[in-house]
């Protein structure tokens, strides 16, 4: 028998299929507050042969230890040179769109709560059945484990709100980068 959802509404998604777009090289976070430059290097191997050291990026952004969101990332200016899409910008954010952004060639990563304030790379989503989002997964890389992961569609949707959210007000924030056309 399916669980039955009466207080919690299940978050519905358009996307039946599977939707996969991973880059060629999967970058290690070095310290315990650089997950957002891990995956952005790892986005950015999807286009470039040699990315910069974790080391050049902080030294080059004058980054500080501590989470650093869409916002901060598009006001410094690090992916200025690729056509981004920064969640601090998009209205209505939904994972539907974040899925279409991933269908045009766009390479993602993600911010939610599963480590407090943390970067993960979306390789993958996988509607296992079509009736419910409970049963469908992502695949995503984690930079502070060094490892890929498979993760229930609608628990990460749960956790995709900052660690911080009360004072940070941060939700659904994500980064999607591409080559420019």
């Amino acid at each position: 028998m399916e669980r039955q959802h009466i207080f919690q509404k299940q978050p519905e998604l358009k996307n039946r299929h599977v939707v996969s777009n991973g880059p060629k090289k999967l970058f290690p976070q070095e310290t315990d507050w650089t997950c957002s430059i891990a995956c952005i290097r790892t986005l950015l191997s999807g286009f470039l042969a040699d990315v910069e050291e974790e080391k050049d990026f902080v030294e080059k952004y004058s980054l500080k230890p501590g989470p650093h969101y869409s916002r901060d990332i598009k006001r410094i200016g690090i992916l200025d040179d690729y056509d981004t899409v920064y969640g601090c910008d998009a209205e209505n954010v939904s994972f539907d769109m974040v899925l279409d952004l991933m269908k045009q060639g766009y390479y993602i990563m993600l911010e939610c709560m599963y480590n407090y304030a943390h970067w993960l790379v979306l390789l993958g989503y996988y509607p296992l059945d079509n009736s419910t989002l409970e049963k469908s997964s992502l695949l995503v890389y984690d930079p502070y484990y060094n490892n890929v992961r498979l993760l229930n569609a609608d628990e990460f949707i749960a956790m995709w709100i900052d660690g911080n959210y009360g004072n940070t007000m941060v939700e659904k924030d994500f980064i999607a980068i591409r080559k420019k056309q």
